[in-house]
């Protein structure tokens, strides 16, 4: 029932989304992984079927992916085990 249901992710290569990401392939989802290194992405997260350089400012080819999507699911945020960035609050 889910196949051919594209998918899109923020934050697929995180402690959270990497989980997200394992889920939707295993339920055979056609994910789309949004990253600012789709290469690196792609060698942390094998399988999905595209992997899409995030470049909010512009309207490239993640604007086209987003069309027509089953669901958009960000999990893009700053690592909870970055101190620089815990120690700001």
């Amino acid at each position: 029932m889910t196949e051919n249901k594209r998918v899109v992710l923020t934050g697929a290569t995180g402690f959270i989304g990497s989980v997200v990401a394992k889920e939707l392939l295993r339920k055979k989802y056609e994910l789309i992984v949004f990253s600012r290194n789709p290469a690196e992405a792609k060698r942390k997260l094998p399988g999905a079927k595209e992997y899409i350089e995030w470049l909010p400012q512009e309207n490239g080819a993640w604007a086209t992916a987003i069309d027509g999507a089953y669901a958009v699911i960000h999990c893009a945020a700053p690592s909870i085990f970055d101190r620089t960035y815990v120690n700001q609050y």
